[in-house]
């Protein structure tokens, strides 16, 4: 290997452990303030609540959803509650979904 090489080579890996060091240092620095932050949410109660708290289900239950938040509709349904009744009257009218003995359209 040449002179000019091991020269290179020697500034890489100089550059490379300083690099390193202050990494660590940064890390250092923020540790102390993690570890409390983590220390400090375990002190908190999580309040466990339960997803599917309705106690209907079928149209009624579309019905709720529908007229509550837009946000859980969407959750829901994957459309706005405007887009899925839309599209709904939409197949009723053209012949696509109908009402069946058990279960309605919306449903």
């Amino acid at each position: 290997m040449s002179n000019y090489l091991r020269g290179v080579l020697h500034d890489v890996l100089c550059n490379i452990v300083d690099l390193q060091i202050q990494v660590n240092n940064a890390i250092a620095e923020i540790t102390p303030s993690l570890i409390q932050d983590c220390s400090s949410s375990d002190d908190e109660e999580v309040i466990r609540r339960p997803m599917f708290d309705r106690t209907y289900t079928g149209h009624r239950y579309v019905i709720d959803v529908l007229a509550g938040h837009p946000g859980r509709a969407y959750q829901c349904f994957r459309l706005p509650p405007d887009a899925f009744i839309s599209l709904r009257d939409l197949l009723v009218s053209r012949g696509h979904l109908r009402d069946t003995k058990n279960m309605l359209a919306a449903e």
